[in-house]
């Protein structure tokens, strides 16, 4: 009997950490598909990018890479059938949050959403993703790093200016 409930115990707790950890075992498996590109930079990548971001674009363009310790971009490639596109897409779709990842926007328009979630302990954000699901595109873009609420509300503001021409 007791060897039993062991085994129930373990199981569900073991069930729990699988389901937990839902949206990075699903990314997991997109970043060894074989027909998803993948293009990742480092934290010595970042280094760079933010020395060449800062001698070319001033304090601004530094100011938006502070955070920032490592990125990775998804994309279906184009050898990828439409069913498999579906499936993935599907997949993407249907992501829920969980005790490590949080839906911060979510944007629909048509056919097409944009989905932002963030990944937070206590009041730092550890992790950005951004999900761009598109009838011809399907892209995850994950930032990394050590962000403030604040930095990512000023990030928005300022790109939203340069966008409007200001």
């Amino acid at each position: 009997m007791k060897k039993t409930v062991v085994s129930v115990i373990i199981l569900f707790a073991l069930s729990a950490q699988a389901f937990g950890q839902d949206i990075d075992n699903v990314l997991s498996r997109l970043a060894k598909h074989e027909n998803v590109d993948k293009i990742s930079i480092g934290s010595f990548g970042m280094f760079l990018a933010k020395m060449v971001g800062g001698a070319a674009g001033g304090k601004e363009a530094w100011q938006g890479l502070k955070g920032v310790k490592s990125f990775e971009l998804l994309a279906l490639s184009d050898e990828c059938s439409a069913g498999e596109k579906a499936k993935i897409r599907e997949q993407l779709k249907n992501l829920k949050d969980d005790k490590e990842y949080a839906t911060l926007m979510n944007i629909k328009a048509e056919n097409n959403i944009v989905r932002f979630l963030i990944k937070q302990k206590k009041d730092t954000i550890k992790e950005v993703l951004m999900v761009v699901l598109e009838e011809e595109n399907t892209v995850v873009i994950r930032l990394k790093g050590s962000f403030k609420e604040s930095d990512l509300a000023t990030l928005v503001e300022k790109s939203s200016k340069k966008g409007n021409g200001q």
